[in-house]
């Protein structure tokens, strides 16, 4: 193993990948999409952080879209017991710095500022750029960083992007959110 690579526990993989499957239908269900789930520990067992968000277009996610996937989650969970012993649940909006996943996420968030983290390899350091979402594709997503040069990285060379926006770039974000809700009432 080279020197600053970290190796995951493979069962905590195969956990994830397992409550992935369980919960995306869940969600989607709920007319919702499944950000991320985080597995950590809890005050009395396993913690589940499940974060979600309206698809694009539908405004922005609510306590109460909240509330009624984690009852939901809660039910399944009683049922298929996914998890050996104890578990808790939270479910919540991704908040302010939430990842950047793919292409879909890369598009709906062209000209918010993001931080990406690149993987550490044998031919270059862990590497951090910070810039503007230009575009995203299947291959990978493009920033234009500081000095206005645009970079693209692969999505599997980004070890973690996640939106990093200035004040006026999340008030943006809050007012597309509070349009698409006004868009969608009759």
């Amino acid at each position: 193993m080279q020197a600053g690579i970290r190796q995951q526990d493979p069962r905590a993989g195969r956990l994830e990948a397992k409550l992935h499957d369980q919960i995306g239908p869940v969600v989607e269900a709920a007319g919702l999409d499944l950000i991320e789930i985080r597995l950590g520990r809890g005050h009395r067992g396993t913690l589940v952080s499940v974060f979600v968000d309206r698809l694009p277009g539908n405004g922005g996610v609510t306590i109460d879209d909240c509330a009624k996937v984690s009852r939901r989650l809660s039910a399944l969970f009683e049922v298929e017991d996914p998890i050996a012993g104890a578990w808790e649940l939270e479910v919540s909006s991704p908040g302010t710095k939430r990842r950047v996943r793919h292409a879909e996420d890369a598009k709906r968030f062209v000209g918010i500022r993001a931080r990406c983290t690149l993987r550490e390899t044998a031919e270059r350091n862990k590497e951090t750029w910070i810039g503007d979402i230009v575009d995203g594709d299947a291959l990978g997503l493009t920033l234009r960083v500081d000095g206005g040069e645009e970079r693209t990285v692969l999505w599997e060379e980004v070890a973690r992007a996640a939106l990093d926006p200035t004040t006026e770039q999340w008030l943006e974000l809050g007012r597309r959110a509070g349009q698409d809700r006004e868009d969608l009432e009759p």
